[in-house]
């Protein structure tokens, strides 16, 4: 039996040439984007060695060159912190998605829409791709998103798959100045990464998968031990250069076979607005190139110049640091018994007091020290990160004012990044929501808010068309008030009509004018509830305090019932409840607020039986001396 494993080589015994597998037209086409892919990489050459610089800094390898260097030397880590702690403060609370109409048509569906996109966002582990997506935006300057189907998800159901991507695999046309503003280039070219000649020939077909030759381009750093003999690099090319100006898909190796080929008479993707699958969010724009830049690159030279510090000082520390001694010869000490140094050993001297002196060395140049502390000054500066912000404790010469400045400057800082990465995680779900439209063929029950027990039957098909509504005109309002006289609620807004004419009979007819559902989408990083469990608990415990008086008796009564109570703690905090009877329980908690607001407000006790002239205390009226109802004496 021929042994599976032989299908990850090409079979020479049918093997051909890409000229009989494709034709002129199509080989053209395909050198041109390998052409403008060549070029492109020469290009981010320089770039890619800068971010190769930096990510190895990042992970605490020494990247620069001094004379003498020890064979393992110090390298104290700043980039590391300054990027980890940045990416944990964003992460400090959860991820939640916000979902907005453009126009009052789409409103209506926002709901329904948020429904699925959370869904989407819990299927794609949000956590895990905002941290990756973070760090490379953070080192690099650039945080790259893009968006695909997945078919085989969820027993082939299929669901939108969400990705980070390295700055190095994604080439945007050079036309264009600024990376993030990719939506307007004519191509962009996705280099996937290496692919095993079976999953081509199990994808693209035996003949396909035996024309293409192994091998990979050099590898850069996140690459690195590329298996040459079994894989070659598939490229995604997605362009609208063709005539209808539609997004097109066009699937190459890098030794010029043709994979695939999308029809140009519409677009790959129905439901997206012929838009681009990527997204780019960049933190410092460099004028010069196309690209941006990150706190890595600004970090490095001080990384470098921290590095050499505490190099002098680890000499320092060997050398200047040490004591000297200095012995008289008539002290008649023995050197080699001195250069031992072992305190056990008894050591003979002739009047040590006045033949011997010990001078202490010294010590650490304090401009080192000095220039040190104003290095990892600038650090914080830099990045608008403070040390305070990772729990260290103020200076001595430092403010209470100052402090407060450092970490409101820190807040703002991570706000501002945050926004950016919020901006791109939206688009990519917006993205996704479109993804859906098309390939879900059938309705789905979706949990709405992490609820156990609430869930939802959505069918999004019903996004592709939705009633495009307009303010209501004067006529539409009068009908229907006669249409509907014991309604007092008059809509503000009807649905647009547009005439038809009948295909057999040509008769004039209206009907109703539908339209894709449009939304805003903006993923809140960090800003739902906290991951910490005790500040859950403090923000339950929080509201189970809160009174309001009652819509129907005006008296106080809990914000949050026993039992909501018990299940917030249930589901926030995994700790399961089991007391007295819950109306009892609840009747309890009302009682202690209203003593509690009583002790608080120290409110005068209103008397139960007051003397009132002409009243008794049971409401009967008073009599006079003289037996009359009603006399002002008092009893």
């Amino acid at each position: 039996s021929k042994l599976f494993e032989n299908k990850y080589k090409p079979d020479d015994t049918f093997k051909k040439a890409r000229e009989e597998l494709m034709s002129e037209e199509e080989i053209e086409r395909v050198d041109f984007y390998l052409d403008k892919f060549t070029e492109s990489e020469n290009k981010l050459s320089e770039l890619l060695e800068e971010w190769e610089e930096i990510h190895k800094s990042y992970k605490g390898e020494r990247t620069d060159i001094v004379d003498n260097m020890p064979e393992n030397p110090v390298a104290v880590n700043i980039l590391l912190s300054q990027i980890e702690g940045q990416v944990s403060s964003m992460m400090s609370n959860n991820i939640t998605g916000s979902y907005q109409g453009v126009g009052y048509s789409d409103q209506k569906f926002a709901r329904t829409a948020s429904i699925v996109g959370d869904f989407i966002l819990k299927q794609n582990h949000i956590k895990s791709l905002v941290k990756a997506s973070s760090r490379r935006y953070l080192q690099f300057g650039e945080g790259i998103l893009t968006t695909s189907w997945d078919e085989k998800a969820m027993n082939e159901f299929g669901l939108p798959k969400i990705q980070s991507l390295s700055p190095d695999m994604v080439f945007v046309d050079d036309k264009i100045t600024d990376v993030t503003e990719l939506q307007e280039a004519d191509y962009i070219i996705h280099k996937v990464g290496s692919k095993s000649i079976l999953w081509a020939k199990e994808k693209y077909g035996e003949e396909i998968g035996n024309a293409i030759k192994i091998g990979n381009e050099q590898p850069n750093f996140d690459y690195e031990g590329l298996d040459d003999s079994e894989s070659f690099t598939y490229l995604r090319v997605w362009t609208r250069n063709n005539e209808q100006g539609n997004l097109q898909l066009i699937e190459i190796s890098v030794c010029g076979v043709l994979l695939s080929e999308s029809e140009a008479s519409s677009p790959y993707y129905a439901n997206v607005f012929n838009k681009y699958p990527f997204f780019i969010a960049g933190l410092y724009k460099d004028e010069g190139s196309q690209h941006y830049f990150g706190d890595g690159k600004a970090l490095l030279p001080m990384q470098k110049m921290v590095n050499k510090l505490y190099d002098e000082i680890i000499l320092a520390i060997k050398f200047a640091s040490q004591s000297r001694t200095f012995a008289d010869p008539s002290s008649q000490l023995n050197p080699l018994e001195f250069a031992e140094n072992d305190p056990s050993k008894l050591m003979y001297a002739k009047n040590p007091h006045q033949t011997i002196l010990s001078i202490t060395g010294g010590g650490i140049n304090t401009v080192v020290l000095s220039l040190l502390t104003q290095i990892l000054d600038k650090v914080q500066e830099t990045t608008r990160f403070s040390s305070l912000m990772m729990g260290n404790s103020p200076q001595k010469e430092m403010t209470a004012t100052q402090a407060g400045i450092q970490m409101q400057q820190g807040i703002t800082g991570i706000d501002d990044k945050r926004a950016d990465l919020s901006k791109i995680l939206g688009e990519a779900l917006n993205y996704s929501l479109g993804l859906c439209m098309e390939f879900w063929s059938v309705a789905k029950a979706f949990r709405v808010a992490d609820n156990d027990d609430d869930f939802e039957w959505v069918d999004v098909r019903q996004f592709k068309k939705i009633p495009e509504m307009i303010p209501a005109s004067g006529e539409y309002t009068e009908n229907f008030k006669k249409n509907n006289p014991k309604d007092k609620d008059v809509p503000e807004y009807m649905q647009l009509q547009k005439t038809t004419a009948n295909e057999e009979t040509g008769e004039e007819g209206t009907e109703g004018v539908t339209k894709q559902l449009e939304l805003d989408v903006a993923v809140n990083i960090g800003e739902g509830l906290p991951n910490n469990k005790v500040a859950l608990y403090n923000m339950v415990l929080s509201l189970s305090q809160i009174a309001l008086p009652d819509e129907i008796t005006g008296q106080p009564r809990a914000m949050i019932t026993h039992q909501q109570f018990k299940k917030m703690v249930e589901e926030y905090l995994g700790i399961k409840l089991q007391g007295s009877n819950e109306d009892e329980l609840e009747i309890q908690m009302q009682q202690q607020m209203m003593m509690q607001q009583q002790q608080q407000g120290n409110p005068q006790q209103v008397d139960e039986s007051p003397i009132i002239q002409g009243a008794t205390q049971y409401g009967n009226m008073r009599q006079g001396l003289d037996n009359n109802l009603g006399g002002g004496t008092l009893v």
